[in-house]
């Protein structure tokens, strides 16, 4: 017991057999702004960082395989996470500004499980944007430097998705 009346064992604070407060923590753990939905085993590595209890490791994966059945979509969710993150850190803007371009660009980028792009699979054409469009004068509704900027962003996270 350390001067704070918090049981330890090893720096990590130990939890008690209480299920709610251990469902709350990996709630957090699940759901913090700098990891959401990750992986059973980066959720526990995060988790048994600070805190410690019996049988632990096999309530994360408990945990996390009953946020998602589907473990292709938690995939998924897990890449545009970490393509977002790698786009935010590289100063490409705010997560905010940033998750439409990666929605995009995922949405628009050929997915050989389908064979096809998502957006195209879900509505049956592709997705047409003023990014898209070589008519002269149509683009420039945006303003030309506006639509540079997101052109480039767009590529840079085509690249970024490529080497992920």
């Amino acid at each position: 017991m350390g001067s704070d009346g918090i049981l330890h064992f090893q720096d990590r604070v130990c939890v008690p057999g209480n299920w709610r407060l251990r469902k709350q923590i990996m709630e957090e753990g699940h759901k913090s702004r700098l990891s959401i939905h990750p992986c059973m085993t980066k959720m526990y590595q995060d988790l048994k960082q600070s805190f410690w209890w019996n049988g632990m490791k096999t309530d994360v994966a408990d945990f996390v395989a009953s946020c998602l059945t589907d473990g292709q979509s938690e995939r998924m969710i897990q890449s545009l996470e970490d393509l977002l993150r790698a786009c935010v850190l590289d100063h490409m803007g705010s997560w905010g500004d940033m998750l439409p371009l990666v929605e995009f660009t995922y949405n628009n980028s050929y997915h050989s499980s389908i064979g096809m792009l998502p957006y195209e699979a879900l509505y049956g054409w592709r997705c047409r944007t003023p990014l898209c469009w070589n008519q002269d004068g149509e683009s420039l509704v945006f303003g030309p430097e506006f639509l540079q900027q997101t052109i480039e962003k767009v590529k840079a996270i085509q690249e970024r998705m490529k080497a992920t």
